[in-house]
């Protein structure tokens, strides 16, 4: 079981590398120069890609705050700190290799614990929700 953890951590690792391959190609790009300098945020409201791409775009929308507070454009930091709470909401859905490292360690233990408990009931639903942190 262990050792098959290892692996799909390790396909969890390139997928993560290639995120933050994509991440540099993109702040690289023209298209990240519009997207820091608009108004609107690129695919807000929409889910992302990356977690890179969306740690970007709040980067972005913070930086957008920061020059709004400064030029005492309230009623703009208003609708900029709306965008930016829902971009950090979306955090939940795109996970750090650190979190999902996290997550399915505290997963395999709890596994081992219901399987030794004899609770398999419990030990199937940690490793569905384990399979699907996984994909």
């Amino acid at each position: 079981l262990h050792q098959a953890l290892s692996e799909e951590l390790d396909g969890v690792k390139v997928n993560i590398e290639a995120e933050e391959k994509a991440l540099a190609e993109y702040k690289d790009s023209d298209a990240a120069n519009d997207a820091a300098s608009s108004n609107t945020v690129f695919g807000e409201g929409k889910k992302h890609a990356t977690r890179a791409g969306l740690e970007l775009q709040i980067r972005s929308r913070r930086d957008e705050l920061e020059k709004s507070i400064e030029l005492r454009d309230f009623a703009s930091c208003r609708e900029i700190q709306e965008g930016l709470e829902d971009l950090e909401a979306m955090r939940e859905s795109l996970p750090t290799l650190s979190e999902i490292s996290h997550r399915i360690a505290s997963l395999v233990a709890g596994i081992d614990e219901a399987v030794a408990a004899r609770n398999f009931s419990s030990a199937q639903q940690k490793d569905e929700e384990m399979q699907q942190l996984q994909k």
